[in-house]
């Protein structure tokens, strides 16, 4: 991403006044690469390689991408809104290593690469993740990022995972650093989140992703309700989801609209006293900015409002 890519996220965006920056957006940025290793391996999966994981390190540190622009773009916007010095959060992926992958790479320049089916070596390779963020990191001259913590990539967590999850924690936790997780509904091991090590969870709905029944237009929100209570119960946060297509398609605009309806105090009460993060899928925020479709540049609106805690429910049927 370059600096301009960030701008509709950093700032809230008057698009009737040609785009003039209103007000500060989101408050928090989660790094993270599902695909595109140079060997052909994912890194939610697992079958990423070492070189994998520091062609994705290098790419988060490029000079005037990502980050960089993160924090250029951070800069700017506090110019033109006359509000200097914010700080953001920063929360990096590690990359998952599967215990399928016996021929990792040396990470430790012992000349023998790492077989991720034996856990110290995993193990290894995840301190190395942590260890290559934190060197890259300070050597950055980022005015305004704060490196929070790192993200477990895997969303379903359970046996090996456990013990090696556990390790990964409290070494970022030696490190001053926090843990953070995004299980997807219902998950293996997110009811235990916080024996796990984690120090922030947010469980995914899924319900943008759902299939749907023949002759409706949405699935059954009722995920999002499910979802909102053992998210309640649990002590954790909640996902909000764009689809690829919710600039194109009414459906997933109708999804998202109620993903927000959801979120008031009146059902299922996730918009006030509940962390969120947001999929976007890759730049569907921006989207709904840029579109010209009404629609969209609303519902762009009303993903500011909810992110400040103003949103109020929208009717999306007669029978509202």
């Amino acid at each position: 991403w370059q600096q301009h890519d960030f701008l509709p996220y950093v700032a809230y965006l008057d698009k009737a006044a040609g785009g003039v920056p209103r007000d500060w957006f989101y408050d928090a940025w989660l790094f993270l690469m599902f695909g595109g290793a140079p060997t052909g391996g994912d890194y939610i999966n697992g079958s990423a390689k070492f070189s994998d994981w520091q062609f994705y390190v290098d790419q988060l540190f490029m000079p005037d991408r990502n980050l960089a622009a993160l924090d250029g773009c951070i800069e700017a916007v506090g110019q033109r809104l006359k509000s200097p010095g914010r700080v953001s959060r920063v929360i990096i992926m590690i990359p998952y290593l599967s215990p399928q992958t016996r021929d990792f790479g040396d990470v430790d320049g012992d000349g023998q690469p790492e077989n991720a089916a034996v856990d110290a070596d995993r193990i290894k390779a995840f301190r190395w993740a942590v260890d290559a963020i934190r060197t890259r990191w300070a050597q950055q001259p980022y005015r305004h990022l704060k490196l929070d913590g790192c993200y477990w990539m895997n969303e379903g967590i359970g046996g090996r995972d456990e013990a090696v999850g556990r390790a990964t924690g409290q070494y970022l936790h030696e490190q001053g650093l926090n843990f953070h997780w995004i299980p997807w509904f219902s998950a293996p091991g997110f009811e235990k989140w916080r024996e796990l090590g984690f120090d922030l969870a947010i469980m995914q709905p899924n319900y943008a992703f759902m299939s749907v029944p023949v002759g409706a237009v949405v699935a059954d929100e009722d995920r999002l309700t499910r979802n909102a209570n053992l998210a309640r119960e649990g002590g954790l946060g909640v996902e909000m989801e764009l689809d690829y297509a919710t600039d194109t398609d009414p459906g997933n605009r109708l999804e998202l609209q109620l993903y927000l309806n959801h979120g008031v105090a009146e059902l299922d009460g996730y918009m006030h006293g509940c962390a969120r993060a947001y999929y976007q899928s890759y730049d569907s925020v921006a989207k709904l900015y840029a579109s010209d479709n009404p629609e969209c540049n609303r519902l762009y609106d009303d993903l500011y409002r909810f992110h400040k805690g103003t949103y109020r429910r929208r009717p999306v049927s007669l029978a509202e």
